[in-house]
């Protein structure tokens, strides 16, 4: 009577896993950490943008102070 399995029981694993299945999974937790690391990177440029403030962005290597052609 101990020998019959319930509903309750997990299904069997199978190993090997299904055949393209590692690539799969190695591909998913690829993406999520490229994800992860684009956000955080985005993060950081937007961080450096606004320590920077207004000012420094329009900030230009011409001068129009004194060289004029005239």
């Amino acid at each position: 009577m101990g020998d019959t399995k319930t509903s309750g029981e997990k299904p069997a694993v199978r190993i090997p896993p299904p055949r393209g299945g590692v690539k799969v999974r190695m591909f998913k937790e690829l993406g999520k950490k490229v994800k992860t690391v684009v956000s955080i990177a985005k993060r950081q440029g937007k961080k450096e943008d606004g320590e920077s403030g207004d000012g420094a962005a329009n900030t230009s290597s011409y001068s129009s102070d004194g060289n004029s052609d005239s």
